[in-house]
């Protein structure tokens, strides 16, 4: 089974970056073969060819819900329905549900049969920082944790 990693977000926009800093600690990791990490960036239009052929996506981004920050949120594309119109990042520009719909039914892509979102609560999103808050540093560990146990499962 090909699986590929994505890590969603702005890195000089504080905890926005949370997905590429997992990408990067899980790059020193011991990852199974058949896994590729990636980095998407902002997202938007542009992750629909950013997305591997593979039979699981797992996609690393920060999310805004009004949950304390550095909660770790496990979703499915249909559990984005639920939390809109909280968003996943206030600089991306398009939706998963939509990109999703566009690589599908109008590029004719095929994609992952299987999508986890693995979401970390932000405090901050729209500040200059390279680095994460405190609480959403502290979750990037265990952030890495869980993607490697679900490579494993």
């Amino acid at each position: 089974m090909k699986t590929q990693v994505l890590g969603i977000g702005n890195s000089i926009l504080s905890d926005d970056g949370v997905g590429i800093h997992v990408i990067e600690c899980l790059k020193a990791e011991d990852i199974p073969s058949g896994v590729v990490l990636s980095v998407g960036g902002t997202g938007g239009s542009a992750l629909i060819d950013m997305i591997e052929e593979c039979d699981r996506l797992i996609i690393v981004d920060a999310i805004v819900t009004g949950s304390p920050p550095g909660t770790i949120h496990e979703l499915s594309l249909e559990d984005i329905l639920s939390v809109v119109p909280i968003h996943l990042s206030a600089s991306h520009d398009i939706d998963f549900l939509t990109i999703f719909g566009l690589g599908e039914e109008i590029l004719g892509k095929r994609l992952p049969s299987e999508v986890l979102i693995i979401a970390v609560e932000a405090a901050d999103i729209t500040n200059f920082s390279e680095e994460c808050t405190p609480h959403v540093k502290d979750a990037v560990n265990k952030v890495v944790r869980l993607v490697k146990s679900k490579l494993t499962s």
